[in-house]
């Protein structure tokens, strides 16, 4: 499994499921105050479960196929957000790009993580470590991703992102930075696929796991980091800013 080597691998448009969620709320208090049966209520909110099932039922897919072959995920590239740090965790081993991180933003917008990807850090990682993930959508970077032993081996990249250039052309700025990423995305790929080959034919024996995982954060220290995220007042130096 392997997808671009893209500087963010977004899991989703967060601003259209909020566009939904904001519509959906307020069709429920309209039919709420109109006394539509709980029944119809619910289902205002088939949009969610059917999204919720395409990455469930993605998981299903690929456990059942890892009980024939080892699966391999790729993780190149920069940081996966929701979605798309859950789809590489339905793999048995991971390779990542030494850029890349994972973090399950869903933390940050009210919502929890539902395509697996849990359960899958839990597997991996460790009871203390999903928790970490799951409670604070901090990003964990890819030292640190193989420390808790959710990437079993890191390639060193040691060349940076294209940047989008400023001519004073946006046309012709973007057709540039495209060529760029493609450029990229397969240097990097010729990096990254051979390491996945690699682990995807090795004897069991020879796939890197870590012997002892580390923590990120446990008891009070979780306890402080959620804390200290879920204040308003550690954002303020943003306020105004857009």
């Amino acid at each position: 499994m392997c997808g671009a080597n893209d500087p963010v691998h977004a899991g989703g448009d967060l601003k259209e499921s909020l566009e939904k969620l904001d519509k959906t709320l307020s069709t429920k208090k309209e039919k709420e105050k109109a006394g539509a049966p709980a029944k119809e209520i619910d289902q205002l909110y088939d949009w969610a479960d059917r999204r919720l099932e395409k990455g469930i039922g993605l998981h299903s897919r690929i456990r059942r196929l890892a009980q024939h072959l080892r699966v391999v995920a790729v993780c190149g590239g920069g940081t996966r957000f929701g979605g798309s740090a859950e789809i590489p965790l339905m793999a048995d081993v991971l390779v990542g790009d030494s850029r890349s991180g994972m973090c399950f933003s869903e933390a940050m917008i009210g919502l929890l993580p539902g395509w697996s990807g849990i359960a899958r850090a839990l597997v991996k990682a460790g009871l203390e470590n999903a928790r970490y993930m799951a409670l604070t959508g901090k990003e964990v970077r890819a030292d640190k991703l193989k420390a808790i032993g959710i990437y079993n081996l890191v390639v060193e990249v040691t060349f940076n992102f294209p940047k989008m250039p400023k001519t004073g052309d946006p046309k012709a700025d973007k057709a540039a930075y495209a060529e760029a990423l493609e450029r990229h995305d397969e240097e990097t790929g010729m990096l990254l696929l051979p390491q996945g080959l690699e682990l995807a034919t090795c004897p069991p024996e020879e796939v890197p796991s870590v012997t002892q995982r580390a923590t990120l954060a446990k008891g009070a220290e979780l306890s402080e980091e959620v804390r200290r995220r879920s204040d308003p007042q550690t954002y303020a130096h943003l306020f105004g800013n857009r």
